[in-house]
């Protein structure tokens, strides 16, 4: 199984991430931070908004640095988390 195809099946099977359908416009919005700024402005954004949501999109961003992904494929993976979790 391929790193991206285990990372997928973790997150899907996360409690958190699974209850929370997660604002489409926000993934957009930290997706296209990550591949410009990086994963720390990400990070940074999360903590402003200090919701629940952004303490799950956080935990989900540790899972994909944990990986050491790229920004481009963490890009991708946040902006499709909701289809993601739905494989």
């Amino acid at each position: 199984m391929s790193v991206i195809n285990e990372f997928i099946e973790r997150v899907k099977h996360d409690p958190e991430v699974k209850m929370i359908d997660f604002d489409e416009n926000f993934l957009n919005m930290i997706g296209d931070l990550c591949s410009i700024y990086g994963y720390g402005t990400v990070r940074l954004s999360l903590y402003e908004k200090n919701d629940h949501e952004a303490k799950v999109l956080m935990k989900v961003l540790r899972l994909i640095e944990e990986e050491g992904f790229p920004t481009e494929i963490g890009k991708l993976l946040l902006k499709n988390l909701n289809t993601l979790k739905k494989l």
